[in-house]
């Protein structure tokens, strides 16, 4: 016996829908709450498969949306979580960080550097950030720019999960307020990036350790090995270079 498929998308809409319903949402943030919810998802998965084992079919397939619905549950209050008190928006937003003056940040490399037309731009997980003679600790997502001038070294060989510093003027994503433009600060920030800077010089990016050996950063090597390979077969379409390496 086998659910329908809209079946399952209605009881797992559904569930989602029940989860950002305020009477529940404002539950969300409790951790107990979190838990039992998982809990339930579990104990109705060993429910089903006791049920199809003993072919009563119907009840299993019950539990089954049931599975679904209270996932869905679980989901709107993972994405209903507060942010932690070190997140750096709120950081900022408590006036405990300036961003008016160039700061030097830590963190790790989220991903090889991506080779842009204009240059090379760095995904870095913030981990602290030097501020007023004293090292404060954050979490956020910060996007580095470099644009390279002919006169210049490169900047520092890095790469994913390698834990580096720079020092930049970090700055809150542009936000157009013109009605129906595209919110591009809210659209890095659903990508897990706060804030963006430009690197001025190839001497300000440090790398301070190296990544350990893990199958995170062999695949990251392996997407920009992939990415370089199809800008070298299309020199001379780089627009669908582009959308290859986008895909």
């Amino acid at each position: 016996m086998k659910l329908p498929a809209v079946a399952i998308v209605t009881a797992l809409a559904s569930g989602i829908a029940i989860g950002f319903w305020p009477v529940v949402a404002n539950t969300a943030a409790s951790p107990h709450i979190l838990t039992a919810e998982l809990c339930a998802a579990v104990f109705l998965l060993f429910a089903a498969v006791v049920l199809l084992s003993r072919q009563r079919l119907p009840a299993a397939a019950a539990l089954a949306l049931a599975i679904w619905l209270v996932l869905g549950i679980c989901g709107a209050a993972i994405a209903n979580q507060p942010a932690p008190k070190n997140y750096v928006l709120n950081v900022i937003e408590a006036g405990e960080l300036d961003l008016h003056t160039p700061l030097r940040w830590h963190g790790i490399l989220r991903d090889e550097p991506a080779t842009l037309p204009w240059g090379v731009s760095y995904e870095i997980a913030l981990t602290r950030v030097d501020y007023q003679e004293r090292a404060l600790a954050i979490r956020g997502g910060l996007r580095a720019t470099y644009t390279p001038h002919s006169d210049e070294l490169p900047p520092a060989e890095i790469h994913a999960g390698d834990e580096i510093a720079l020092v930049a003027q970090a700055r809150l994503p542009q936000l157009f307020r013109d009605e129906g433009a595209f919110d591009r600060r809210a659209y890095l920030r659903s990508q897990g990036i706060e804030l963006t800077a430009a690197l001025r010089a190839p001497a300000l990016l440090e790398r301070i350790a190296g990544a350990k050996p893990s199958p995170r950063t062999a695949l990251a090597r392996l997407r920009r090995r992939l990415r370089e390979t199809l800008s070298s077969l299309l020199p001379d379409a780089p627009g669908e270079a582009a959308v290859l390496r986008a895909m």
